[in-house]
C-alpha cells in the first residue's frame, strides 16, 4: 500500500515540503475517540495522541485532527505515534456541537463525495436525510444520494425575483408559489426554513467566537510588547 493509495496528492506533499515537514512520517487519520487516533501509514494502521503543544495552542477543536486529516507523525514502539501537525483541508464537513455553544464539530475531513444511506425498512427519516445533504452541500461535498424534497427547493429558489428571497413572505418567490400550488410539501419547507435557521446561528456564533479570539490575540501581542518594551 502506498499513500497514493489512500488519497495523497502532488498538492500534499507541496504542503508537507513548505511546511518544513520531510523529516515526518505521514499518516492518514481513520478513528477519532477523545484526543486518541487510529492513523493508517503505509507501515500499518497505528494509535496515535496529539502532542502537548498542539493541544496547548488549539484555539478550538477544529484544530484538532479529524477523520480524513493528513498528519505529520513520529512512530515508536513499533505501533504507535504522536502527531506534530495536520497538512491543510481542502474540504470539511462539519456541524454545530451541541454539547459546546459556539463550536464546530468537524465530522471528517478531505472528504470529495459522501454517500448518504438510509434503510427504509427501519427507521426512515426524510427530514434526517434532507439535513445531511444540506451539510454535505455547505461544505463543498458532492452527496450522493436519490433526489429529495429539499433539491426541488434549491431548485426553485434559482428562478425566484430577488436573489436574496427568504422564501417567506417576498412576493414572486417560486417556493412560496410551489407551496401554495400543492407541488411543494408544507413538512419539507418547514423542515427546509428550520434548517436555514439553524445554520444562519450557527454561522453567527462562530464569527463572533473568531472575533473573540482575534481580540484575545490582539491583547496577548500589546502584552509581549509591553513587557520586551519595558524589560520584565
Amino acid at each position: 500500500m502506498t499513500l497514493e493509495d489512500l488519497g495523497y496528492t502532488d498538492e500534499l506533499e507541496r504542503s508537507r515540503v513548505e511546511l518544513n515537514l520531510e523529516a515526518f512520517e505521514i499518516g492518514r487519520v481513520i478513528t477519532e475517540h477523545k484526543e486518541r487516533y487510529i492513523v493508517k501509514t503505509v507501515r500499518g494502521d497505528l494509535e496515535a495522541e496529539i502532542t502537548g503543544n498542539m493541544r496547548f495552542t488549539a484555539a478550538s477543536r477544529e484544530n484538532f485532527p479529524a477523520v480524513g486529516d493528513w498528519v505529520a507523525i513520529t512512530i515508536y514502539d513499533s505501533d504507535s505515534a504522536i502527531i506534530h501537525k495536520i497538512l491543510p483541508r481542502h474540504a470539511v464537513i462539519s456541524r454545530r456541537d451541541v454539547g459546546h455553544k459556539g463550536e464546530t464539530q468537524i465530522i471528517a475531513t478531505n472528504v470529495d463525495y459522501a454517500f448518504l444511506m438510509q434503510a427504509v425498512d427501519r427507521d426512515f427519516n426524510i427530514n434526517r436525510l434532507e439535513r445531511y445533504l444540506t451539510i454535505c452541500r455547505s461544505s463543498k461535498v458532492t452527496p450522493i444520494v436519490v433526489l429529495s424534497k429539499i433539491d426541488l427547493i434549491a431548485e426553485l429558489a434559482q428562478t425566484c425575483k430577488f436573489k436574496d428571497c427568504t422564501h417567506t413572505n417576498e412576493i414572486g418567490c417560486s417556493v412560496l408559489a410551489a407551496l401554495e400550488n400543492g407541488e411543494l410539501e408544507r413538512a419539507s419547507y418547514e423542515n427546509y426554513l428550520k434548517i436555514e435557521r439553524e445554520k444562519a446561528y450557527f454561522e453567527t456564533t462562530v464569527e463572533e467566537r473568531r472575533k473573540k479570539e482575534r481580540m484575545f490575540g490582539k491583547l496577548m501581542k500589546n502584552y509581549k510588547k509591553d513587557v520586551r518594551r519595558n524589560g520584565y
